[in-house]
This record gives C-alpha cells, structure tokens and sequence, in this order.
C-alpha cells in the first residue's frame, strides 16, 4: 500500500461536543471520528479513561483532525432529517457499517472504534480503523496489567498501565495503517535532496538497487532520530524486501515492532531470517529475548539451548539458560547450567556469582560461600594464596556480621511485636543455617603458613556463633531462659574471636 505524504504540522483535536462545532481545517488534513464501541461480549460501554488515553496518543501520532462522535450533535441530528443518515445507525454507531456511514456523512475521512476494558488488573484496547470513502480496514490492539497499590498509588497505577496499553495499541495502528497516522519526514538540503519523478517504466535492469537499499537506510536513521517509528518500520521494510537475508536490518526491524508491542511481528521477523542464515547465534539471542518479553520462558530457553548446540564453548548462553530455569523454579537445572558455564571457563566470574545466588536461595550456604569467595578472588584478580584468602577472610567478617545484623533486627521486630513467635523462630532459624554454613565454608578453607594461628580464631568464633544460634532456638522451643543465657555469652565470646580474627587479616 502507498503512503499518503502529510506535512508535519501543529496536531488539532476538533470535538463535536464544542460551542463553535467543527470548524474546517484551514489545509487539507485527515480526519479521524473517534467512536467508543463497546468493552466486551457484555456490551458494556468502552471506559472513558481508555478512550481519553487513546485520542491522546492519536494526536501525537501525526497531523489530523479529531472529531468524537456525539449521538445528540446537532450535524447529526440534521444528516438524520436530510436522509444522509439513519436513525439506526445513529443509536448503534459502533457497529462498522455504521461508524463508516457516520464518517462520511460528517466529512471525516476515517472512523475508529476503541474498544477499553478494565476487568480487575488487566487493561485490554481494541482498535478498527476505516476509510469513510474507500475499503480501506486495519486492527490493532494491546494489554496491560495494573500494578497492586493503595490510594493514590493505585490510581497512578491504574493511569499507567491505560497509558501503556493505549500506547501500544495506537503505535501497532501507526504502523499498520502507514498512511493515516504516519509523519514521513521533511527533504531537508543537508541530509538529501527531494527524489525526483520515477520514470514511467521501470525494468530491474535499470533499477540501482544498491542505492535503493542505502537510501532506504539512510532515511531509516533520519527517522529514527526524530523518534518516527512508523516511518522507520516502513523504511526498513523496503530494505528488507531487498536484501532479505540481512541479518543487521532483520534484528533492527524486529526489535522496532518490539519496542512498540508487536512482539508476535518481531518474532516472525527473526525466524524468517533464521531460513536465510539458521546458524547465526544473535538471531536466537534476540528471539530468546522476544520469547522472554513475550511470557514464552520455554520457547527462550530452546533459543539458549540452540546457542549452545552452535558454540559449545558459549559461556554465556549456559548463564542466561539457567537464568530462564531459575524464573521457571527448575533450581536443579538452574544449577546444572551454570556448573556448566563455570566448568568451560573457570576463569568466568558471573557464573560463579549465579551460583551463589542460586545456592543462597536454597539455603545451601557453605556452597554459596564457597561460590562468592571463586567470584571475588577472580574479580579481583588474585595472584596467589596468601591475596585468596585475604579475600575469604573479608568474605567471613562480612558474613558473620550480616548474621548478628539479622539475629538483631529480627529481635528488635519481635520485641516491637512487628514479627509473631512464629516468624520470629524462622528467622532465627535461618540465621543458624547461615552460621552452620559459615563455619563448614570455613573449616574447609586450605590455609596459608602465615595466617594458620589467624585462621584458628575465626574458626572458633564461626563456631561459637553457630551454637549460639542453636541455644537461641532450643530457647524459643522451651522458653528455658538458661539457653538464652548461654546463647547470650557465646555470642559475646564469639565476637571476641572474630575481632582477633579480623586484626591479623583485614590487611590481607
């Protein structure tokens, strides 16, 4: 289909409902009756707040002139006594026929039916566009969710996701409809001059399609710089057509309809390139991302996977495989992936930092230490082992007072009665499994000749902090305060060992 030219213009919004009625543009523009159809299968009206939200977005679109449909206008009231319209028409003007017939009667050139529910948390937009005079026909549509808060929080919520939705849904019919809602950009000296007239006959021998496409290109940046979305799409699309094996301006394309919503078009666009070029890893990177984007965790994780079938030796894809497992709650796989990754590159640093996190969230600490302390000691580039374990001494200082910190706080909760009997038990619990882990991660540790004696009094005192830990819970079972005594003065004694501790080797 050809693009209609419009010059970019001041946009106006001629309402129906206005005292001066509509007022003729002072140059030809395209005018768009906006009609609000019905929200559902219900039949309940379209919300006002979505229908608001979606002529906003029309006039930022392009240069056009808005009319809202009105049942008791008195130009409709006279195109029903003249005959031009009918009664019926009238009273059911969201149905298509009727909304094209309205538009032409009024002189608008299209008519668009918005279609806005609410329905608990979920914002759904349903947009048809017609010509009044031509068959001309497009759809477009968008959701959102609506983010849980209170009050005014809430309202801002609820504005948000209407905004998002209606954004979506209007800049899928930009681009779709091309001509209406498009701003083709203005020829300006410096960047290129006005084309001149295309000869009548034009046969491929004579066509430079070189140029073609770098023309193509060329303006799809001019537009892109100017944030003209539907044009770069169109633009792009004629590069695509030819040189359809491209891969550069397929992913640019794809990741256009992406940032505008159309995941399902930016989809089709990598796998269409994929029969082009099926062993070219960034197509399925960002066709993971899309599936991603898209709630597809499956669909990215077999793009991960392909990756991974094309390069073994792909370190990446294994971390952001096990980075979709994990959101999936398949921890084991999770897990396995990014053993994987750290077993191609032991030198790789963030694989051992997910492997931290992973076993942090199982509550398998002297493992998730044990990964953090690989993670730093290669970040900082440790040359031998006397700088190892000055950095896993570091790593137990900080440990150690993160337990006491959370032992305190969850106290302090309790004690304000913020946390239950029962909460509080599980936090203190949680705090013990951290001590267990720290001295296990610890007692384990090869030790340097000089810092053996150093070495000692932070075993001892990760020991005592776990015991102390373990007398703190025997006394919430029991309510014996002679085990919170006991808890009390270990923990005192361990933090004793643990300033020893840190003195020979906070300069490690």
């Amino acid at each position: 289909m050809s693009r209609k030219l419009v010059v970019v213009l001041a946009l106006l919004s001629v309402l129906f409902s206005s005292s001066a009625g509509v007022c003729a543009p002072a140059e030809e523009r395209p005018i768009i009756l906006v009609i609000a159809g019905p929200a559902g299968e219900a039949e309940s009206p379209s919300d006002p707040d979505v229908v608001s939200a979606v002529k906003a977005f029309l006039m930022d679109w392009g240069r056009l002139e808005m009319l809202t449909f009105e049942a008791e206008h008195p130009t409709i009231a006279r195109s029903v006594v003249e005959g031009k319209l009918k009664q019926d028409a009238v009273r059911r003007a969201s149905e298509p026929r009727n909304a094209v017939e309205i538009a032409h009667a009024v002189g608008a050139t299209y008519a668009l039916i918005v279609h806005g529910s609410i329905v608990e948390d979920k914002v759904g937009i349903a947009l048809q566009l017609f010509e009044a005079r031509g068959s001309g026909q497009w759809t477009a549509g968008a959701e959102s969710r609506v983010a849980q808060g209170r009050g005014p929080i809430q309202n801002r919520n609820r504005k948000n996701a209407i905004s998002t939705a209606a954004s979506a849904a209007v800049s899928q019919l930009a681009v779709l409809a091309e001509g209406p809602l498009a701003q083709p950009i203005s020829n300006t000296p410096e960047e290129y001059t006005p084309p001149r007239p295309a000869p009548p006959v034009e046969t491929p021998e004579s066509r430079d399609l070189v140029a073609e496409y770098t023309s193509h290109m060329r303006k799809a940046e001019t537009y892109s710089r100017r944030g003209d979305v539907p044009n770069v799409i169109y633009e792009l699309r004629q590069a695509v057509n030819i040189e359809p094996s491209t891969v550069s301006v397929r992913i640019k394309l794809a990741n256009t309809y992406a940032s505008l919503g159309m995941v399902e078009k930016a989809i089709d666009e990598c796998r269409r390139v994929l029969l082009f070029k099926p062993d070219d890893a960034s197509i399925y990177n960002v066709l993971a991302e899309l599936y991603l984007a898209n709630g597809a965790a499956e669909e990215a994780a077999a793009q991960y996977r392909a990756i991974a079938r094309l390069d073994p030796e792909d370190v990446q894809a294994r971390i952001d495989l096990g980075n979709v497992y994990w959101n999936q709650g398949k921890l084991d796989d999770a897990a396995a992936a990014y053993e994987e990754a750290a077993r191609i590159d032991p030198g790789n640093a963030a694989s051992h930092e997910r492997l931290y996190k992973l076993y942090s969230a199982r509550k398998d600490h002297a493992a998730a230490l044990e990964h953090l302390s690989l993670s730093k000691t290669l970040e900082d580039g440790a040359r031998d082992a006397t700088d190892r374990y000055g950095i896993l001494a570091g790593i137990v200082r900080e440990e150690f007072d993160a337990i006491l910190g959370k032992l305190d706080a969850s106290r302090d909760d309790y004690v304000a009665r913020k946390l239950t009997r029962e909460d509080y038990y599980k936090e203190c619990r949680d705090a013990s499994l951290r001590a267990e882990g720290l001295a296990k991660f610890l007692s384990d540790q090869k030790v340097p000749e000089e810092y053996k004696a150093s070495h000692a009094h932070g075993v001892l005192a990760v020991s005592l902090l776990s015991q102390s830990g373990g007398l703190l819970l025997s006394y919430l079972e029991t309510d014996k305060q002679a085990y919170a005594d006991q808890s009390q003065l270990l923990r005192i004694e361990a933090r004793s060992e643990l300033d020893l501790f840190g003195k020979t080797t906070s300069g490690a």
